[in-house]
């Protein structure tokens, strides 16, 4: 049997859900990388929700590997 794994409750809940909603606008952006991902994500079978939900979480480990690094951010080429 599977178990079902609890929502997490911890963090800040300002920035979170300002992760969020740029995540959930950012998936609707014609032709950019968040919009790619997003419908990488829904292929899998995830839900919108839970898709918005990683890309908000793909961009927290960016802002955080930044300022860990002390680099500038650089957004990989996009392949067309």
């Amino acid at each position: 049997m599977i178990k079902k794994s609890k929502k997490r409750r911890g963090g800040n809940r300002r920035p979170k859900s300002a992760f969020v909603q740029s995540a959930a606008l950012a998936a609707f952006k014609e032709g950019s990388q968040e919009e790619a991902y997003c419908k990488k994500k829904l292929a899998e079978g995830k839900t919108h929700q839970q898709a918005c939900l990683a890309l908000a979480r793909r961009r927290v480990e960016a802002v955080y590997a930044t300022l860990a690094n002390g680099t500038y951010y650089e957004p990989l080429p996009v392949a067309v």
